[in-house]
This record gives C-alpha cells, structure tokens and sequence, in this order.
C-alpha cells in the first residue's frame, strides 16, 4: 500500500489523457528524485488532474516538471545549499546511455481503481511483439544500454540470471533465456525461442538515465536483430540492432507558453536585483580582492558576502574534502 501511495503521488503531473500514451514509459520511481515543491494557487488543478482534464494550469504544471527534470541534470549538488553546475559535453553523433526499467504508473484515475489489484502492472520500457507471448520481457529487463552512432543502432537488454522467489514466472523465465545461447547462429532456433526474436518494438522515456542524459526524451525503436548474447553469475544480456528509431522531446511537444514566460520575467527579475550598480565597487569578503563586475560568483553561502570566483572555488573544494573524509570514517 505505501509503495502504491507514493507511486501515486509521483504521478500527479503526469496524470493527463493527453499525454498518458507517452508518459506510460516516463516514470521510473525512485528514492531521491527531483523532488517540486511549489504551491498551486488554484486548487482546482488537482480536480483536473484526477479527472484528466487538460487545462492551461495542468499544461503549466506539466512544462514545470519537464522544465526542473531538466535544468536538475545540469548541476551537482555539494551540500550546505550550495549546487556547482556541470560541464556537460554531449556529443550529438553518438548517443550513449543507460536507462533504467521499472514499474510505474499510468495515472491517477487507474490506480486508484487498481487497488488490490496485482498482476498488470506497466513497466518504463514497453513491447510490441509479433506474436502471443508465454513471457513479458519488459518485466524482467533491469536495465537498456543504448549506443547509437553512425555504425549502427544498439540496444543491450540486462536481466537477473537469480529468480525471484516472489514472482512464479521468474524461474521458467531465466530457464528459457539461458537457452538462446544455444541458439545463437541458427536462425530457424532463434524465431521458434519465446524470447530472442520476438519482439517488433521497443519504447521508453528516459527517466534518471547514466551520462546525465535528458529526462523526458521520447524513443521507439523498431524491428530488432538479436546479434549477441553475455551471461555471468548474476546476470544475462541480450544485445540487439535495431532497423530505426525515433525521438521526440516531450518538453518541446508540451509547450506552455504562459509558463516559459514566467520563467522568462523571473529570470529578468532576478538578474535585476543581482548586479551591482554601474558606480559600485564590490570586494570579497575572503580575500579583499576586488571583484571584476563580469567574474562575480554567487554571494558566501555560509556569510551571505559577496566572494570571488577564486575563494568560492576553494571553499567548495574545501566542502568536497571534509565530506569525503566524513565518508570515510
């Protein structure tokens, strides 16, 4: 029950007709995510949400949750208030992460009618298969590393190779994986398996992936070639090539306009009431050095002063140091 509850709450931005069918993959839940915590000045919002009904404040709480999921991948947080920003050097030809696979929810309407009801659950990475199927790979894929680049489009599907002692299908499942390796390099084999070739497409949103690759990308891939199987005491993957794919940002294809503007007059707001007038001189509070108007960093998180570059680098270097030690003992 309490996994079922935070589930649910989870899902409260997500809950919208409009976008059900692509955010049924987007979810993963998972213990110190992004976490909003905002107040919503009309509380019908949540009448909306539960009815899945699409107004302007539903789509601005939408774009919101996309805008922080995404802006939360650009910095590290050190501790004490103070969050250092990346440098993220993406590099658009090749494409590489790892997406996690769980179950999630499809919205707050279904799980609530859904209570006590187990056994149809929806996982992050969904299938489509050629034909009826004994087992569904989605439940039991814990991870999809995808490298795409001019060679190709590869997808590495890992699995538990222990059973779980509280799923009966789990064990009958590991059997027959087990047994593509056998049949790798038969052709004939492979499509008779209830696991290697039977799938047609694959999708998911990305959600907490590695590389600190964006959240709320939208991918399918389609037509998949089992090229390469890997077992080990705790594990077994299944490496496959896919004929295409596609993507789609879904903070691009749910726009809010009113909700980018004011993130726009915020940030004007902000920047105003943070430079200096153009006949002040400003030193640090650390060093006494003056600072250039163009180098000044973020005021002493620990003084509220204003600090250099210099001295707030050291500072947080500092931070890193005590907390590492922290660690150790």
């Amino acid at each position: 029950m309490l996994n079922w509850i935070k589930r649910a709450i989870y899902a409260l931005p997500f809950g919208l007709k409009a976008a059900n069918e692509e955010i049924n993959s987007s979810a993963v839940l998972e213990d110190g995510g992004v976490v909003i915590n905002d107040t919503v000045s009309d509380k019908s919002v949540y009448k909306d949400l539960l009815n899945g009904e699409v107004t302007q404040e539903v789509e601005e709480l939408r774009y919101k949750t996309y805008e922080v999921a995404e802006r939360s991948k650009e910095y590290n947080y050190i501790g004490n208030g103070v969050a250092v920003k990346k440098e993220l050097r993406r590099n658009n030809k090749h494409i590489r992460f790892t997406q996690p696979n769980g179950i999630i929810v499809t919205g707050i309407l279904e799980e609530l009618k859904r209570i006590g009801d187990y056994g149809t659950e929806k996982y992050n990475i969904s299938i489509e298969y050629s034909r009826f199927v004994r087992f569904k790979v989605e439940e039991f894929i814990t991870n999809a590393d995808v490298d795409i680049s001019e060679n190709g489009t590869f997808m590495t599907l890992h699995f538990n190779s222990r059973p779980n002692p509280y799923n009966p299908k789990s064990m009958p499942f590991i059997n027959e994986l087990k047994k593509i390796k056998e049949y790798i390099g038969s052709k004939y084999a492979l499509e008779r398996s209830e696991i290697a070739n039977v799938m047609t497409t694959m999708s998911f949103v990305t959600y907490n992936a590695t590389n600190d690759y964006p959240d709320m990308m939208s991918y399918v891939f389609v037509s998949p070639e089992l090229i390469d199987y890997n077992e080990t005491s705790t594990e077994v993957t299944l490496k496959y090539q896919w004929a295409y794919y596609k993507v789609t940002n879904l903070k691009d294809k749910f726009y809010s306009a009113t909700q980018a503007k004011k993130y726009e007059e915020r940030a004007k707001k902000d920047t105003s009431i943070s430079m200096p007038l153009n006949n002040e001189k400003v030193y640090c509070s650390v060093c006494g050095e003056e600072i250039n108007k163009m180098l000044i960093g973020p005021t002493d998180f620990e003084t509220n002063k204003p600090i250099c570059l210099s001295c707030l680098k050291k500072k947080v270097d500092k931070l890193k140091i005590n907390r590492n030690d922290k660690d150790r003992n």
